[in-house]
């Protein structure tokens, strides 16, 4: 059996579940003093402005990441790229050395 307790509304008991706040309701408290109007310009102000966009999800955001520090490796690599093939090419490599121009 259920049981249905009626309690008086405070900060730890809100009331029924399905009633919904409004600004209104925040702001009635609010009404008497000086500093309201301010408060009420500055909210109405927000309601006329565009949301921000929704920040992107930690994987596409980590994906991104992980794309641009592909790219910046592999221009890194890419700057090796000469000597490696010389290396290979080379019947002897010897390291420490510069190489001897023919």
């Amino acid at each position: 059996a259920r049981r249905a307790e009626v309690r008086p509304e405070s900060e730890f008991h809100a009331g029924a579940a399905g009633e919904e706040v409004t600004l209104e309701d925040l702001l009635a408290p609010l009404a008497q003093a000086p500093a309201f109007g301010d408060v009420r310009r500055q909210l109405e102000g927000l309601t006329h402005t565009e949301a921000l966009p929704e920040p992107a999800a930690e994987v596409q955001r980590s994906r991104k990441e992980r794309d641009l520090e592909y790219q910046r490796s592999a221009r890194d690599a890419d700057k090796w790229r000469p000597q490696v093939d010389r290396m290979r090419k080379a019947e002897q490599v010897v390291l420490g050395e510069a190489p001897k121009e023919n």
